[in-house]
């Protein structure tokens, strides 16, 4: 016979694995896509958090820092960023003609799931950040 420990233990697992699939849902990744509309290469990061959950402490989902070159026609993209759910997306960049880091701004982030679904991020030629979102 198993003891009371065991039977406990396994209890909250199979609760924390009810509580994963309950939030996370079902669908593909929401993915992330970036313009630096300056002249300058900049050195961005990118955190996006979720939300806590009814067992669970928030957690950063994706975090990530790289150069991001000026931006003429395309996007620079991140795929597969972040399952279906809520996040809070935290932008931050500086670059060579930029005294300190700008940021970080944040956004409310809920990818759905839906193909294509996008954030985009745009790093206008006056400094400001623009959140916007693509389905």
């Amino acid at each position: 016979m198993p003891s009371r420990r065991h039977v406990l233990a396994a209890s909250v697992a199979g609760l924390s694995t009810l509580a994963g699939c309950a939030s996370g849902g079902g669908g593909q990744y929401g993915n992330i896509q970036l313009a630096n509309q300056t002249d300058d290469e900049l050195r961005v990061e990118i955190r996006c958090r979720g939300d806590k959950g009814f067992l669970s402490e928030r957690t950063t989902v994706y975090e990530e820092t790289f150069r991001l070159l000026p931006t003429d026609h395309s996007l620079s993209a991140l795929t597969d960023v972040a399952p279906p759910g809520g996040y809070d997306v935290q932008f931050s960049f500086e670059g060579p003609s930029i005294d300190g880091e700008r940021g970080p701004f944040e956004e409310r982030w809920e990818p759905d799931g839906d193909p294509g679904e996008a954030l985009l991020i745009t790093v206008t030629p006056d400094l400001s950040v623009e959140f916007r979102t693509q389905s």
